[in-house]
């Protein structure tokens, strides 16, 4: 099996987005979650290593994520640039008491 998660050496893979190019922000939807996953391993990547495979990583994340983006105190966007993804983010909110 070849290992084809993102690493701290593959994290600029994905070549940067153009100068003055406007990416599009939308409602991320669950047909998202893969990219997603990729996204926030990458973010992870850049801080420490990983102590989880990636496939083992992208099933916890798409249960979370398929489960927030059905529920109405969860919202999550994305970015699009050159027809993938390039950022994301969620907000959580939460009942005051």
């Amino acid at each position: 099996m070849v290992d084809r998660s993102p690493t701290r050496d593959s994290q600029h893979a994905n070549p940067p987005i153009a100068r003055g190019m406007i990416p599009v922000i939308r409602s991320a939807t669950p047909a998202d979650v893969g990219e997603l996953a990729r996204l926030r391993w990458q973010l992870y990547a850049e801080q420490a290593p990983h102590h989880e495979a990636f496939e083992a990583y992208v099933e916890r994340f798409t249960a979370f994520a398929r489960d927030a983006l059905s529920r109405d105190e969860w919202r999550a966007w994305d970015a699009q640039a050159d027809g993938r993804l390039v950022a994301a983010m969620w907000l959580q909110t939460v009942r005051v008491v």
